[in-house]
């Protein structure tokens, strides 16, 4: 691992939304999706994202502030990109928040749409990942409402609803709004790790 301000220029990484290692998405897909989010209910879903996003928040806490801007290279954790391994606290957090702002957004408008010829995932991928120029200690207060959303949206859908109404996702295709919210727990889950290497490269 190594402190942004140690490289001289930036380190050459895949382009975003090349996509994850094969062994890794087809766990997802062979495993995660037909059996973990197979049946959910809403408890789960929500669960799921309250325990995440309490390991976030506890692992933000322990950064000193003039740190959380500082970006590190990092091991890529499974599941993550190549080319999203060199960020900061800052820019993990203004990512999290365009993924889970774009969810509430959906369920909020009781969105529903599936994935057809014109769905481009390698697009979507790309439109989520962090502004290098949004490394600001603010998107940690970004991230933290696109939770509440998230939360707020839900209770005010039903089971049905929640259930039944569809959106694309880059690598397991079509899911429900609750499988949504499921996996925006998975989700941040992942890059919990992440920040813990962040975390280690910064001592």
């Amino acid at each position: 691992m190594k402190k942004d301000v140690g490289l001289e220029q930036e380190p050459k990484l895949a382009k975003p939304g090349e996509g994850i290692g094969l062994a890794e998405l087809l766990f997802l897909k062979l495993y995660i999706q037909p059996f973990v989010m197979r049946r959910l209910d809403k408890k789960e879903a929500i669960q799921s994202l309250e325990d995440e996003y309490g390991r976030i928040t506890e692992q933000i806490s322990s950064f000193k502030r003039d740190d959380l801007t500082k970006r590190i290279l990092v091991k890529r954790p499974k599941f993550v990109e190549d080319s999203s391994r060199y960020w900061s606290a800052a820019m993990l957090c203004n990512h999290l928040g365009k993924v889970n702002g774009a969810l509430a957004k959906a369920i909020e408008n009781g969105f529903t749409a599936k994935a057809g010829p014109d769905y481009k995932p390698k697009d979507r991928l790309r439109a989520v990942k962090p502004d290098a120029e949004r490394n600001e200690v603010q998107e940690l207060e970004v991230f933290q409402l696109s939770v509440e959303r998230i939360r707020n949206a839900v209770q005010l859908q039903s089971e049905i609803d929640l259930s039944s109404r569809l959106v694309p996702h880059p690598w397991f295709g079509n899911l429900t709004h609750l499988q949504w919210v499921w996996f925006a727990g998975f989700h941040m889950k992942i890059h919990a790790r992440q920040l813990e290497q962040i975390n280690s490269g910064l001592r």
